[in-house]
């Protein structure tokens, strides 16, 4: 067993990538089992076969990085995995209940699926090559959106977010299940909210 406590902390990022990349094929070939610490979402994400996450010195959640980032239990994990992290939506629901979509699942145009929608403007973009991620001002805060569609700044648009892409944390922030009652609030609360 190998232990790894932040060991590319101090390195430029494109050097850390490089060091990601042998990292893995190290691991590969030694076939031994790595425990690698680190903050890096992006590390722990590209090198794990299984993330261990804490918070405040107690096991979060466990699980593989897709798992991780598909099923997030609560709203910290949520957060902590995803760049930029999951958008949280509090006090619409009733209940406490909490709802949170990542900014890649959001569509700035029309979409066809079942979906709710909010009215916002932009305040920033931020072109990343291929991906603009937005930040969008809107009745429940500022939203983060990521897409390759280049709107210009200031603009006003409607945010379409899926249902299938929605999840929902109770007032602890613990994962709930979306099942049709719920969906039923959730629908009821934005067509109420954006009418």
């Amino acid at each position: 067993m190998i232990l790894m406590d932040e060991p590319l902390s101090n390195l430029d990022a494109k050097l850390r990538g490089q060091m990601r990349v042998e990292l893995i094929k190290l691991h590969k070939s030694l076939g031994t089992t790595f425990i690698y610490v680190t903050h890096d979402q992006v590390e722990a994400m590209s090198m794990a076969d299984d993330i261990v996450l804490i918070d405040k010195g107690k096991k979060v959640q466990q699980a593989a990085p897709r798992e991780l980032y598909n099923n997030p239990s609560c709203v910290y994990a949520a957060q902590f995995i995803g760049t930029p992290q999951m958008n949280i939506v509090k006090d619409i629901l009733p209940g406490g209940l909490q709802m949170g979509f990542r900014p890649e699942k959001t569509f700035l145009h029309q979409i066809e699926e079942e979906h709710i929608s909010m009215s916002g403007r932009i305040k920033t973009k931020e072109m990343l090559g291929a991906e603009i991620i937005y930040s969008i001002e809107t009745k429940y805060g500022n939203l983060m959106s990521k897409t390759d569609i280049d709107i210009p700044e200031d603009e006003k648009l409607k945010i379409q977010i899926p249902l299938t892409n929605i999840y929902l944390f109770d007032e602890n922030g613990d994962r709930v299940e979306m099942d049709q009652e719920r969906k039923a609030i959730v629908i009821r609360a934005f067509d109420n909210a954006e009418a």
